[in-house]
């Protein structure tokens, strides 16, 4: 019986993640949660009894593999690191993964969370930007104290605005 409830927990536990998990063995897919289907648009059934190198970008292939097989072998490799993964629609997606052994069915395999990173990416693209414009208009400002006439001062603050934001320059120009 206690057995049975440990089974259910992590049964619960998995089923419900927002990440993905994957087990491994032999380098074919034996289980796969749902959440797997958020990130790659693969349903479980889907993955179940494929190879997971399939997954990979080529350029990527043979390092995760040769990592798999010497963590099975008891080796000492990273169990955490980002890679892309190719997702059902043949788009490459930046993921995370967290892998160890695991025995299944009396054998070893490899466990696998997969965490989407795509969420990160955008908001480190967006934080790039930010970082762009703030310094640009830092620029602008250093350079505004030297402008000395009125016209000049209108059209030096329009370009900034150009500059800086997404306006379109034309309407911009149109204003001036």
């Amino acid at each position: 019986e206690v057995f049975k409830n440990s089974v259910e927990k992590f049964r619960t536990i998995i089923e419900t993640a927002k990440d993905g998990v994957v087990i491994i063995q032999n380098g074919i897919c034996k289980y796969a949660n749902k959440a797997i289907e958020n990130i790659l648009c693969f349903s479980p059934d889907e993955l179940v009894g494929t190879s997971i190198f399939e997954l990979l970008p080529q350029k990527e292939r043979d390092l995760v593999e040769k990592r798999y097989n010497m963590r099975l072998a008891g080796k000492e490799v990273p169990s955490v690191y980002e890679l892309n993964l190719v997702c059902k629609d043949k788009k490459t997606k930046k993921v995370e993964i967290s892998a160890s052994v695991i025995q299944n069915e009396g054998r070893p395999a490899d466990i696998g969370f997969i965490r989407d990173l795509s969420d990160r990416q955008h908001i480190s693209n967006k934080m790039d930007e930010m970082n762009r414009q703030i310094e640009r208009f830092a620029q602008i400002t250093a350079a505004l104290v030297l402008v000395e006439d009125a016209g000049d001062f209108l059209k030096f603050v329009t370009q900034a605005v150009a500059d800086i934001s997404d306006f379109n320059r034309v309407l911009i120009s149109y204003f001036i």
